[in-house]
């Protein structure tokens, strides 16, 4: 187990137990609220301990997540962005509630009491978000701009399956002297936004927004070699995601931005273990690790990262990001991280920032 400075240490044991049982404790739970209800059951008919115990196993994970990063409003969030998902594919989102029930039966049962006592308002309030009556809220695309319109004319591209027509529409943009980072932060990051939201609510299909990154990720690298970069400096980035994160699209950006202004970058990609991480940081000499997380799950595998690259004799400046820390905005101070950043561009700001350019 990981120590953070000034987490209380019994939080970091009930974390690491729950993390531990996750599988264990969402089977039970998955069988007892098959056995209490029906309706629930029915609902994922024929694998309803299976797939139910799959959504369960994430709620423990979560919530240890929760639990060890004193992030409880994470917990509820991602409680809340299961009920948008199962209304956009018409499972009753009373079943959310119930499921949290007996969630909460199976750890009373295998919970000491003062454990249990943490957690129980936890749930009682994830319950209550799952039983709202709300939508997404919507899109938060827009077309206020003249960037804003080129990105939902790739986007409707993207949406219609011409790749080629959505490349053009960025090369028409970087002909006519948009800069490389309004191209990757304008209108390329807004489109995958949106296509997020759409593939979350059932929009679009899983082989639509596979399209969609592959394309994007062509885009991306058309981009970065039509543009001129800024000469090197010496300074090296190692970019990734943690280790059971398979987005890679936002820290890839970030590499990109950072060697279009000089620096060496080595891109690594999603799902990269912490060993793995830190030896590339040892190998390139590396002057800046930055590590990107997705969910909330993910932020133990971002501290084993931090740790490791802490363990390496060659000083190298951490920076996380990426969603999972939206709901745990503080969690970078207690693994040892020395910043986070909110988006790309405040990644680059802040990567400038730590390293000065050498020479």
């Amino acid at each position: 187990m990981i120590q953070r400075t000034g987490q209380s240490e019994s939080r970091l044991l009930l974390a690491e137990m729950l993390l531990a049982r996750a599988r264990e404790i969402g089977e039970a739970a998955a069988r007892d609220l098959c056995a209490h209800c029906a309706e629930a059951r029915d609902a994922f008919s024929p694998l309803s301990i299976a797939k139910w115990g799959e959504q369960l196993q994430g709620r423990v994970q979560e919530l240890a997540a929760a639990i060890a990063y004193d992030a409880p409003e994470s917990f509820v969030a991602q409680v809340g962005w299961t009920r948008s998902a199962f209304q956009a594919h018409g499972v009753c989102c009373t079943h959310i509630t119930t499921s949290m029930t007996a969630l909460s039966r199976v750890l009373s049962r295998e919970l000491p009491g003062d454990d249990f006592a943490l957690i129980e308002p936890l749930l009682s309030r994830a319950a209550c978000e799952a039983s709202r009556s709300t939508s997404d809220g919507g899109s938060k695309f827009s077309v206020d701009s003249g960037l804003a319109l080129a990105s939902a004319e790739y986007l409707v591209a993207i949406l219609e399956g011409d790749r080629r027509r959505a490349g053009d529409r960025v090369r028409e943009l970087q002909d006519s002297g948009v800069e490389p980072t309004l191209i990757y932060t304008e209108v390329l990051a807004p489109s995958l936004s949106e296509l997020g939201r759409l593939w979350h609510l059932g929009e679009i299909s899983v082989a639509e927004e596979h399209f969609a990154t592959t394309t994007t990720q062509m885009v991306m690298s058309e981009v970065r070699s039509r543009a001129t970069a800024a000469p090197r400096d010496g300074r090296v980035v190692v970019a990734a995601s943690v280790e059971g994160d398979m987005h890679d699209m936002g820290v890839r950006v970030i590499s990109d931005l950072l060697e279009l202004s000089g620096w060496r970058a080595v891109f690594l990609g999603a799902s990269i273990p912490a060993d793995e991480l830190a030896g590339a940081v040892r190998d390139f000499e590396g002057d800046l690790a930055a590590i990107s997380a997705t969910l909330p799950v993910h932020l133990r595998a971002v501290e084993a990262a931090v740790a490791s690259v802490r363990a390496l004799p060659r000083r190298c400046q951490v920076l996380v990001g990426g969603s999972a820390f939206c709901q745990c905005p503080d969690a970078w101070r207690g693994m040892g991280a020395d910043g986070y950043a909110v988006c790309a561009a405040d990644a680059v700001r802040v990567a400038e920032e730590f390293v000065p350019r050498k020479g």
